[in-house]
């Protein structure tokens, strides 16, 4: 979190020489902190030319560091006054300095009389550099992005029974919430919140991004989630998880997904770390999240695949797998980069690093076990390029985009899966081993999987056959095929099911799309499979249907279950 000023310098104030320096470097933290956010997140200490237009450059007292917390800026050496998430823990000692009171720990030790020889004329070139470090940090701000960045963090230790509890969740908040704060997030969230202040503080949360039609916000969540009766629920602290106690916990349908639905374009993610829940007894209940469509505007990331729980050890300095690999990789996350592309990151990352595990390897090799992988949920208008710096443009050929990078964003030209199957078996062949190795053999891994969905619908789709209504269908199509997005096929379907968009009602094309999107493993459309083929009387196709919601872990809320099923 960034709060609105600065106050006097401490040290400063102790010396007895805040009034001599003060306008040099009490400048208003709002000018300042757009130059330090924008070196925060180059991960880089910024060039002498890009210091020198601000009118500073390096003190002299500096040390390195290897923490991973951000550079604390301050005009003297090593003090952290008032800088979000003062890192003084670990270190660093870091100073920026205007070039005629390059000021050093030692020469603040020398007291003011030193200082004071400074000639006038270097006082007042020092005060006229304000404004270049005003026009610098406008500039700097422009590059950073659109919008502003806003998390909410809620963490959870504490559940009835005592067994249920996590050792760990403070862990969990501190880290996410630092790292969030790293990449230039404004943080709000608590611990152990129960219901009444969950719910509370989601709504100013809210009305915060409401506000700022332009803000990108997250919400992270690390505690128990459970289901009842197809519904979602996330259980805040001190909750009990051995009985129903819905009105105590924190509905997605009730209080989250209508609350972050949003049309402005600017984005919401809901990331949710739910940690295995035992099965509450009676009316459905179970251990594990359900699957569902995300709110308009949003993508969400659950840290289990339907069906699968959500491991966390029992060691208080460890975080789950999945916020592990969540801090670990969004430290070093390109923000330029699709928003997409860090959460498919993770669904490489979690399995990896649960297999690392020797105990977890030896449960899987005897068949004990399976690896947890997030699944991804992006609403059907989740704009696919859309990054942290809150542009919806990928990135252009030459500059940023130059060599490997182009290659990879030259992969999105193709949707036809075997266009698509093609051209990254050509990419791994001329990029072995790149950063996008793990990316590119994911999104292979689906459009084989696409490939044969299509074959199983029915559905001949080539560059000599192209799909019918492909121009009315827009990025829904690309999303379908060529990322091998089970929602994106099932919003297909509902267009198909309803009408709409110049496309008139088609049953026939309504159940193809179904079918590719449950082999694309979604189960809301296994399911809705399975209605269509028994109300058709086509008992054999029903079955497999049936078999394949219940493999994917879908539990069909009352109201939509058949009469008689």
């Amino acid at each position: 979190m960034v709060p609105g000023a600065s106050p006097p310098c401490r040290r400063c104030d102790r010396r007895g020489i805040s009034n001599l320096l003060a306008p040099c470097h009490m400048v208003h933290r709002s000018i300042f902190l757009d130059f330090l956010a924008w070196h925060c997140a180059a991960r880089r200490r910024p060039s002498n030319s890009a210091a020198m237009a601000a009118g500073i450059q390096p003190g002299a007292a500096e040390t390195s560091h290897n923490c991973g917390v951000r550079p604390a800026i301050c005009f003297f050496a090593g003090s952290a006054a008032g800088t979000p998430n003062c890192p003084s823990r670990c270190g660093i000692r870091r100073a920026f300095m205007h070039p005629d009171f390059s000021i050093s720990r030692n020469n603040i030790a020398a007291g003011p009389k030193q200082l004071a020889r400074k000639s006038r004329r270097a006082f007042l070139r020092c005060a006229a550099s304000l404004p270049l470090m005003a026009m610098a940090g406008g500039a700097l701000r422009a590059q950073e992005r659109k919008g502003k960045l806003y998390a909410l963090v809620f963490s959870n230790s504490s559940y009835r029974p005592e067994t249920e509890s996590f050792v760990n969740g403070d862990t969990v908040l501190h880290q996410v919430t630092e790292v969030l704060e790293q990449r230039g997030f404004q943080t709000t969230g608590g611990f152990d919140l129960d219901v009444k202040a969950s719910r509370a503080e989601i709504d100013r949360f809210v009305q915060r991004l409401n506000n700022e039609p332009d803000a990108l916000g997250m919400f992270y969540f690390f505690g128990h989630g459970t289901q009842v009766d197809g519904k979602n629920y996330l259980l805040p602290g001190n909750s009990e998880t051995m009985r129903v106690a819905e009105d105590q916990w924190i509905s997605l349908d009730r209080d989250v997904f209508p609350r972050f639905a949003t049309q402005t374009g600017a984005g919401r993610i809901l990331v949710l770390d739910c940690c295995r829940s035992s099965a509450t007894p009676g009316r459905g209940g179970a251990g594990t999240m359900n699957q569902a469509t995300a709110p308009p505007g949003c993508l969400v990331t659950y840290s289990a695949a339907p069906g699968r729980s959500a491991l966390n050890l029992r060691i208080k300095e460890r975080l789950s797998y999945f916020s592990d690999a969540f801090v670990t990789e969004f430290r070093k996350f390109e923000l330029d980069r699709p928003i997409s592309e860090f959460f498919t990151t993770l669904q490489v990352r979690v399995p990896q690093s649960m297999l690392r595990e020797d105990w977890f390897a030896r449960c899987v090799a005897d068949k004990k076990c399976r690896p947890q992988e997030p699944e991804v949920v992006p609403a059907p208008d989740w704009p696919s390029a859309l990054n942290f710096q809150g542009s919806r443009e990928r990135r252009k050929d030459g500059g940023a985009a130059s060599g490997l990078d182009a290659d990879w964003e030259g992969l999105r030209s193709n949707f036809i899966p075997e266009q698509v199957i093609a051209s990254i078996e050509q990419f791994l062949k001329r990029n072995p081993d790149s950063k996008f190795d793990e990316l590119a053999r994911r999104q292979l891994e689906r459009a084989k999987q696409t490939a044969d969905a299509l074959d199983e619908a029915g559905l001949d789709i080539t560059p000599s056959r192209p799909l019918r209504d492909i121009d009315k269908l827009g990025e829904l199509v690309a999303k379908a095929l060529r990322d091998g997005d089970s929602y994106a096929s099932l919003a297909i379907a509902d267009i198909y099911q309803q009408g709409g968009q110049g496309i008139a009602a088609n049953a026939d094309m309504e159940l193809a799309w179904l079918r590719v999107a449950a082999a694309q493993k979604n189960g809301i459309a296994a399911y809705r499979a399975f209605e269509n083929f028994s109300a058709r009387k086509r008992d054999l196709e029903a079955a497999r249907y049936r078999g394949l919601y219940q493999e994917a872990g879908y539990t069909p809320p009352p109201t939509l279950k058949s009469k008689g099923r």
